[in-house]
């Protein structure tokens, strides 16, 4: 189990979405809402009252990119999460890490693992 109750995926690829949500569910996450595009998850943020304690978003959406979500992210001004914001990447050479005044994004290696998400290692469980 991981010390996360809220979860919010932005990720076109049905199957990376299925499987994520999967993984986070397993671990005792039990709210978890994915979204296949960025324009529907920034809306979504602009009208729910939920506060997540996870983004994670992909960084090759088919719209726009991680990045972009981000930068519009931070540009709303929302109040929406407390806890960090994750992209993903399946490529070796993405790295993004950004820091708002008060979220630092970072970029984890697809395919997503509760490691990455707890900075833990299997042994350290």
């Amino acid at each position: 189990m991981i010390d996360i109750q809220t979860a919010l995926l932005v990720d076109c690829n049905d199957f990376d979405d299925f499987i994520n949500h999967r993984l986070l569910q397993s671990h005792g996450v039990s709210h978890i809402i994915s979204f296949h595009n960025v324009d529907s998850a920034l809306e979504y943020l602009q009208g729910t009252k939920v506060i997540y304690q996870i983004i994670i978003v992909d960084m090759d959406t088919a719209d726009v990119n991680g990045q972009e979500f981000i930068e519009r992210f931070f540009n709303l001004e929302l109040e929406k999460i407390q806890g960090k914001i994750y992209t993903l990447s399946s490529s070796l050479n993405c790295t993004l890490n950004l820091k708002s005044e008060t979220h630092t994004v970072q970029t984890l290696q697809k395919p997503l693992t509760i490691e990455q998400l707890t900075g833990r290692t299997e042994s350290q469980r």
